[in-house]
């Protein structure tokens, strides 16, 4: 493992922060201090003798690739893979004949490389398979439980035929898949949730399988499958199947059956705490080595919290860092408590150096720092790189420290900032100034250092940034809204959200009060508010719960619930729009791509955290995320990104990833579909992915604001995800049509000067090179908040920060104030122009 230990000068707080690699934070004080140190027990070692130990993982590029991120982790702790959803028959089949096994031979080779067996999963299910499977030749629907509602009606009667037609469709592909895959996949679920959840039926009403072929159609994979490949296991998987564990394996073994595998184990938390998730653990892998006769895998769905199809319930071993739970910590040893087994594999050192020998060469090792430090409270922090990368390893690894590269040039507008990156902008204009709220996007690592593309793990903040002259933007910092699973070191506001993705804000008098609202998306399963009384809070969770679930009226169908847009009409009326996604699963049909009705609006009651009504579909074209809403002349504007699906060739349909609009003449709609107007961030940058964006007026003028991989670019030669701020003019021509918006570095000229005789905190920022910035203990600038304040920090040798355009007058300026705190000292410079520019005046900074 590299280490890379620095100083850090740093401007108004007192400690000073090391970064190490492999999801290391150390926090070294100038007292006393107590390394702990987890060498973290292999789970496939544990296990080895009683059964094998498995996860479902993702490759995909349109999944949460977890094995990819999380490799290391995967390798010491498990002895067996399942694909998550690469092996489903729309991933492996999405066309008739047409066979795709990129993404599932990635994990295949990954567990072969490594030693480990693979469980197919699946081969026949009602979901995700494609509606192809079950038409006829002339396009006819055999059935009527299809994904495409827009199909003509189910063909009556089915003939023998037509059921020999399905019949031979599902022959073929089990053939063909496991004829491919051969010995390499040891186990196969092979039929997958056949059976009704309701008490008073057997089979699904919703199975395609079942409506055309009957119960044959079980037999008949399982027959087909045997015959392929008769050294295969084959498996009958299904939810909900134990809930008297005893019973269960009694029941099972009385019937014949020899082998029994966990498939799809995960232990959400539900409103219980983690001492009570872990014993739940305990008690259940006690059980199953009980029964390691019968029960020969057991298989966690998913490898972290955040990656879990349930991630607003942590129900997994890990959490988003990678970092061990209670859970974890409870199945190591079942006898004891995950205290004691903790406790275990805690190795204090306080010699002089620390560190020194405390970490071994595997990739699964983390530590804390307890302080002894009197009434000082050490919290864990998250790495915040500042992208320097270290050339030796071909640029994959991130130095600690900032790396002193300029990405926003002086003179130009765009991106906001570089020192921090910022996702899924909005704007909100109160008081002369405009605050934008940013998704919290920060570089992410594996547990050995590597960057890895961003999977969106670390979007439980809010960032918030204001300027009043659109050039020199202050750092508020970030808000700690995700507080589930103690996020955010225990500081999360809403205590019961996971995520807190794409926010939207505005601003409302109630009774005479200046109010303000922060929606965010919990993921993409709920959306959730927050309150203050100014717009850098502090903040509060008026709620305790989401405001939008897939409960509330009018919400079903919605595919992702998440990307908010506020609007408050001139009556104080307030609406909420939301929504996105595709229907159909990994191949949606050409009608639900044209037309996904997945976006949503919603009136808001007078006090704008409950909801009057219900929700109304919003039927935009080619729809996929990124809501936006705004007044022009007394006419509704809802804006959108297009989605990526196929587009029909010689039709004029909105393009992919770009920014569409329709208009109304009111906020519920119905919206009239217009055209699109800012194109994807890939025209102007040359690097794409996702557009999302808000329109707001200010000083008479209308502006985007929208987010672009620009930073990470050119740090990085590649964006891989990570995205920053823009803004940039909208104008109107005279029917009220949005005219074609430009996106460019050059961005917006300032507004109006600095005012360098009243306070500027450091953290004001036009330009700079290598620095960041970080929470301070010292009283803020702002009177809406004092308690929120910010520092510039590491500062090294010719790293400078600018402002633009500071007025000082005919007389000029003859003082310089700061408030500094340092480890070292040094002198600090103020120039005019440029970094080389005219020196007027210095600082000597003396070690604090």
């Amino acid at each position: 493992m590299q280490r890379n230990l620095r100083s850090i000068v740093r401007i108004a707080f007192l400690l000073l922060i090391v970064v190490m690699a492999s999801g290391c934070w150390l926090f070294p004080v100038e007292e006393e201090r107590e390394v702990v140190v987890h060498d973290m027990p292999s789970l496939r070692e544990i296990y080895q003798d009683d059964f094998e130990i498995g996860v479902a993982v993702a490759s995909a590029s349109w999944s949460s690739k977890t094995l990819q991120n999380h490799a290391g982790l995967i390798k010491h702790h498990f002895s067996s893979l399942t694909a998550e959803n690469e092996m489903k028959p729309d991933a492996l089949q999405g066309h008739e004949g047409r066979f795709t096994y990129n993404d599932a031979d990635q994990i295949v080779d990954f567990a072969v490389a490594n030693d480990m067996k693979v469980r197919g999963h699946t081969l026949v299910w009602h979901a995700q398979t494609p509606d192809w499977f079950f038409i006829d030749e002339e396009g006819t629907p055999l059935t009527d439980v299809l994904e495409d509602k827009n199909l003509p009606a189910k063909k009556d009667p089915v003939t023998e035929e037509d059921r020999q037609l399905v019949i031979d469709r599902l022959e073929n592909h089990i053939e063909e898949v496991m004829t491919y895959y051969g010995d390499k996949v040891y186990a196969w679920d092979l039929v997958n949730e056949a059976v009704t959840d309701d008490w008073r039926a057997t089979h699904r009403d919703d199975s395609p399988w079942y409506d055309i072929l009957g119960d044959e159609f079980m037999e008949i994979a399982f027959r087909k499958a045997h015959e392929v490949n008769p050294n295969a296991k084959l498996f009958y998987n299904d939810y909900n199947a134990i809930r008297d564990l005893k019973r269960a394996i009694e029941e099972y073994t009385a019937l014949g059956i020899k082998e029994i595998h966990i498939t799809e184990l995960d232990v959400g938390l539900n409103g219980k705490t983690e001492d009570q998730q872990a014993k739940y653990y305990a008690e259940l892998f006690k059980f199953f080595k009980e029964h390691s006769d019968v029960i020969t895998s057991v298989t966690l769905w998913g490898v972290t919290d955040d990656s879990s199809w349930r991630s607003g319930e942590n129900p997994l071993l890990f959490n988003a860092q990678g970092e061990p739970k209670p859970a974890f910590w409870a199945i190591v040893d079942t006898d004891k408590s995950w205290k004691e087994n903790r406790e275990e594999h805690i190795r204090v050192d306080t010699e002089e150096n620390p560190l020194k020998n405390s970490f071994s060469s595997i990739s699964n090792l983390f530590a804390e720092i307890r302080s002894k430090v009197a009434d000082f409270v050490l919290s864990r922090k998250s790495v915040a790189f500042a992208a320097e990368r270290d050339t030796s390893d071909g640029g994959k690894k991130m130095k600690e420290g900032n790396m002193g590269k300029t990405v926003k040039v002086p003179g130009y507008s765009n991106p906001l900032r570089d020192y921090k990156l910022g996702a899924d902008p909005y704007a909100v204009v109160f008081e002369g100034r405009v605050y934008i709220y940013l998704s919290s996007d920060e570089y992410m690592t594996d547990a050995e250092g590597n960057l890895i593309e961003n999977s969106f793990a670390q979007l439980n903040r809010v960032f918030v940034i204001s300027s009043e002259d659109m050039v020199n933007w202050t750092d508020h910092g970030a808000i700690p809204v995700a507080g589930i699973h103690n996020a955010n070191d225990g500081q999360g506001i809403a205590k019961w959200a996971g995520g807190s993705w794409a926010p939207a804000a505005t601003h409302k008098k109630i009774n005479g009060e200046d109010k303000f609202f922060l929606y965010f998306s919990n993921s993409a399963g709920s959306i959730g508010v927050l309150t203050a009384d100014s717009p850098i809070g502090p903040w509060s969770d008026p709620l305790g719960e989401p405001l939008i679930t897939h409960n509330t009226p009018g919400v079903r169908g919605v595919v992702w619930l998440f990307d908010p847009a506020v609007l408050v009409d001139d009556d104080g009326t307030g609406y909420l729009y939301f929504g996105g996604g595709l229907p159909g699963g990994r191949y949606p049909s050409q009608a639900q791509i044209a037309n996904p009705k997945t976006a949503r609006v919603i009136q808001l009651g007078d006090d704008m955290i409950s909801t009057v009504g219900e929700a109304v579909t919003i039927d935009a074209p080619y729809m996929f995320e990124d809501a936006g809403i705004h007044k022009y002349n007394g006419r509704y504007y809802y804006s959108y990104c297009t989605n990526f699906g196929a587009r029909p060739s010689g039709q004029d349909v909105p393009p992919a990833g770009e920014i569409a609009y329709m208009i109304s003449d009111n906020p519920m709609g119905p919206f009239e579909y217009v055209t699109t107007v800012l194109k994807n961030p890939h025209h102007f940058f040359g690097v794409g992915g996702n557009n999302h964006h808000a329109f707001f007026e200010f000083n008479d003028q209308w502006y985007i604001v929208y987010h672009a991989q620009t930073v990470a670019k050119a740090l990085l030669g590649d964006g891989k995800g990570y995205r920053s701020p823009h803004i940039n003019e909208v104008e109107f021509d005279e029917d009220g049509y949005i005219k074609e918006i430009i996106g460019n570095r050059t961005g917006i000229a300032q507004l109006k000067n600095l005012d360098p005789y009243k306070r500027n905190e450091a953290e004001t920022i036009a330009w700079n090179k290598g620095i960041t910035t970080e929470v301070s203990g010292a009283p803020g600038g702002f009177d809406a908040n004092p308690d929120l304040n910010l520092n510039v920090t590491n500062i090294n040798d010719d790293h400078w920060i600018a402002v633009a355009g500071a007025d000082f007058g005919e007389e000029g300026a003859t003082q310089f104030q700061a408030n500094v705190a340092s480890t070292v000292g040094g002198t600090m410079e103020i120039r005019l122009g440029t970094p080389g520019g005219k020196l007027v005046g210095t600082l000597q900074v003396t070690p604090t």
